[in-house]
C-alpha cells in the first residue's frame, strides 16, 4: 500500500494518521528537545505502573510530564507494545528528542503469478472418468459466483475456483496472468515461438470484477482434445514469462493446474522435472503444481519438489501424510481455493514491508528505525523492534528485520499482525528514520 510523500515535523505527543489502510512511511532525521517539552500523546497513558518506558507527561494535552517519563503503550494487551513515539530517547536535562523529515511512501510485499489451466478433453469429465463437458457444443458452464458451478466437470469446477480467487479480496494487490495448456502454436523445447509463453490475459491487478478479461477468458473458453497435454511446452512456457516478467519489489510465481500425464511433447518426468529445477536455481522462481483426478501422484509431486513446492499434509495429498503438491480431486472449489490461499501465504510474508532507500543525503542506519501505529488521529503507540521472529512475543508482539545484517524489508510479528490487519478505518503505520529503536526493556 503505497501513501504519497510529504515532509513536515513529527512530534511525540502525535503523528499525523490519516488513511483507512495499514500503511508504511518514513520520517528522517533527529532533533532535539528540552525538558517536559514533549510529552506521550493525551491518549497514552502515564505512570511508572503501565509498563513500558514511553514519552511520559500524564497531561491531557500531553504537554506536561516533569516524572520519569514511564508510559505504557495503549494495545499492550491486543499484540502492540508502547513506548516514545519516533524513537524518542530521554535527554539528560529529562525531556525527549524529537524527530522530523521527509516521508517516503512504501509497499507491503506482493505477488505475481502466472497461472496455466489445463483445458485438454479429461476438463471435461467429472470426478469418475464421465464426459460431460468436451468440445463444441458441450454444456455451457457460465461463471456465476453467487451459485455453485453449473456444469460438474472438472473444467467447470476449475474455472469457477480462479475466477473467485481473481475477484475475492484474498487476492487484493497480487497480480495475475493466464493462459490455457495445450495452446496452438506451443513449442514442446520452449523458445521465443512458444505460445505458452505468452499469457491470454496479461499480468492484471487484483482484485477484478467478473467482466474483466481473466474472468471472460476463463469463461468463454472450453475443453477440447486434439492436442494433447504438452507439459513440457506449459513448463518452459511458465519458466520463460515468470523470468522475463519479475517487478523489483514483488515475488513472481507460475502455477500450473492440470488433470494429466504428459501426452505429446517429452513424457518423461525426469526430464520435466529439470526444467522446473534448473528455472528455480537460475532464478529463484517457484512453480506450484495443483493436481485433479486423472494425473498420477506420483509424477505431481516429482514436478513439485522440482519446482520448489512447500511441504504440507496430510490435506490435499492424495492419501499419503505429506507431500509438495496439491490434490484436489474431481476440482473442489473450495480446495483449489484453499491451494491458492495456501500457495499465497507461504509464498509471501503477511505482514511484511519493503525499507525504500533512506530520505536524500541521509544515511541508513538499522538501529535508528521506529515503527508507530495508530487507530486514529489521535490514538498511536510505537511497536517494540526484536531481534528476530524467535523473539516475538505471543502477546505483545512486535516487529523484525528481514536480515539484521543487511535489511530489506520490516515483518510484524503474528500478534502485530492480527492486530494490524484486523483494524477498521483510520489505522496506520509509520516507519520512523532517525531515532534509536524502541527495543524490549529488561525487567524492573
Amino acid at each position: 500500500m503505497q501513501i504519497s510523500s510529504s515532509s513536515g515535523l513529527r512530534r511525540a505527543r502525535l503523528v499525523s494518521l490519516l488513511g483507512a489502510v495499514p500503511a508504511l512511511a518514513w520520517a528522517a532525521a533527529c532533533g532535539g528537545g528540552s525538558s517536559g517539552a514533549a510529552a506521550g500523546p493525551a491518549t497514552r497513558p502515564g505512570g511508572a505502573d503501565s509498563g513500558v518506558p514511553g514519552a511520559g507527561g500524564a497531561s491531557s494535552d500531553g504537554a506536561g510530564g516533569t516524572g520519569n517519563g514511564e508510559g505504557g503503550g495503549i494495545f499492550t494487551g491486543g499484540g502492540l507494545v508502547g513506548g516514545t513515539l519516533d524513537g524518542g530517547d530521554r535527554l539528560p536535562d529529562g525531556g525527549f528528542q524529537q524527530c522530523a523529515g521527509t516521508e517516503s511512501g512504501v509497499e507491503a510485499i506482493q505477488l505475481d503469478m502466472y497461472v496455466i489451466q489445463d483445458h485438454t478433453a479429461s476438463m471435461g469429465q467429472n470426478g469418475t472418468g464421465a464426459n460431460v463437458n468436451t468440445g463444441p457444443g458441450a454444456p455451457d458452464c457460465p461463471i456465476d459466483l453467487s451459485q455453485p458451478p453449473q456444469v460438474a466437470d472438472k473444467w467447470c469446477f476449475a474455472t469457477n475456483a480462479l475466477a473467485s480467487y481473481f475477484t475475492s479480496q484474498a487476492s487484493k494487490g497480487n497480480r495475475a496472468a493466464l493462459q490455457f495448456m495445450t495452446s496452438e502454436n506451443d513449442v514442446c523445447t520452449g523458445g521465443p515461438d512458444n505460445s505458452e509463453a505468452t499469457p491470454v490475459v496479461p499480468l492484471t491487478l487484483l482484485p477484478v470484477q467478473v467482466t474483466d478479461p481473466l474472468v471472460a477468458a476463463l469463461e468463454a473458453d472450453t475443453p477440447a482434445g486434439g492436442l494433447g497435454t504438452h507439459i513440457e511446452s506449459a513448463l518452459h512456457g511458465i519458466a520463460d514469462f515468470t523470468a522475463d516478467n519479475v517487478t523489483p519489489g514483488r515475488v513472481m510465481i507460475g502455477v500450473l493446474i492440470t488433470d494429466g500425464d504428459p501426452n505429446g511433447c517429452s513424457g518423461d518426468i525426469p526430464t520435466l522435472a529439470k526444467i522446473l529445477s534448473d528455472h528455480l536455481t537460475a532464478t529463484g522462481i517457484k512453480t506450484y503444481i495443483i493436481g485433479m483426478t486423472g494425473a498420477t501422484p506420483a509424477n505431481l509431486e516429482q514436478l513439485a519438489v522440482a519446482g520448489g513446492g512447500f511441504e504440507h499434509g496430510p490435506d490435499f495429498c492424495a492419501g499419503e501424510p505429506t507431500c509438495h503438491y496439491w490434490s484436489v480431486g474431481g476440482g473442489d472449489g473450495s480446495a483449489i481455493a484453499e491451494a491458492l490461499k495456501q500457495i499465497q501465504l507461504s509464498t509471501v510474508i503477511p505482514c511484511e514491508y519493503k525499507l525504500p532507500p533512506p530520505p536524500e543525503n541521509k544515511q541508513f542506519d538499522p538501529a535508528l528505525v521506529n515503527l508507530v501505529y495508530s487507530t486514529s488521529a489521535t490514538e498511536s503507540t510505537q511497536i517494540t523492534g526484536v531481534a528476530s521472529e524467535n523473539a516475538c512475543d505471543a502477546t505483545t508482539g512486535g516487529w523484525y528485520y528481514d536480515d539484521p545484517a543487511a535489511p530489506k524489508t520490516i515483518r510484524l510479528c503474528k500478534a502485530t499482525c492480527d492486530t494490524v490487519t484486523g483494524a477498521g478505518a483510520g489505522a496506520k503505520l509509520d516507519v520512523s528514520y532517525g531515532c534509536k529503536t524502541n527495543a524490549p526493556r529488561p525487567p524492573r
